[in-house]
């Protein structure tokens, strides 16, 4: 995969990004979506203008890691009880490590509790960690290769597609329950879900 060293390279050098969109002209969206490796392309004069403005090579802008990540998982089990505040499910995860040499599949399967759920005035949050219990060894060396803020944003998007995925397994779980209808009319299920996979 290739990713670029933004975010580090400002750290380093204790520049806000507000800074370098003053100095270069670069929006500060444009900037914080390169920090945060949330774009598919990046411009080559816009490349031009952050390597001048921190004195840099483009070596030292991107980086490459020789492993592409695919991260998949299926929810299954589901169990809920409206009225009593109950919700309980199976997920199944698949972190497939792709190398010139093939690909390396692991697997982590986590059973979803009211424990794992916590409910407050700004939402609902699940938090999962997972633990990979087969080749622990070799996920950790694949693990260890990947920058830290580029495998965080991996979890961040596989929460945010979890979170999509169990509102709208919830509302059809619920759609049969004629006792339940017009609640379910009314309420939008979002659920802000957190995943931590070892080795951190």
């Amino acid at each position: 995969m290739i990713a670029n060293n933004l975010a580090t390279l400002l750290t380093e050098r204790r520049i806000k990004i507000t800074r370098l969109a003053k100095e270069t002209g670069i929006s500060r969206s444009t900037l914080t979506s390169i920090a945060q490796n949330d774009t598919k392309m990046i411009q080559l004069e816009v490349v031009n203008q952050i390597c001048m403005f921190l004195e840099i090579d483009p070596d030292d802008f991107f980086i490459f890691i020789p492993i592409d990540i695919k991260i998949s998982y299926e929810m299954s089990n589901l169990h809920a009880r409206l009225y009593e505040g109950t919700l309980q499910f199976e997920v199944e995860f698949f972190f497939d490590f792709i190398t010139k040499k093939g690909t390396d599949t692991f697997e982590s399967t986590a059973l979803v509790s009211n424990n794992d759920i916590k409910i407050t005035d700004e939402g609902t949050s699940i938090s999962l960690f997972l633990d990979i219990d087969d080749n622990f060894d070799l996920f950790s060396e694949y693990r260890r290769k990947i920058p830290a803020s580029i495998w965080w944003k991996q979890m961040e998007l596989l929460g945010t597609d979890m979170s999509a995925s169990l509102s709208d397994l919830l509302t059809e779980y619920f759609s049969s329950d004629f006792g339940a209808q017009d609640i379910i009319l009314n309420t939008d299920y979002h659920f802000d879900v957190q995943i931590s996979a070892s080795p951190f």
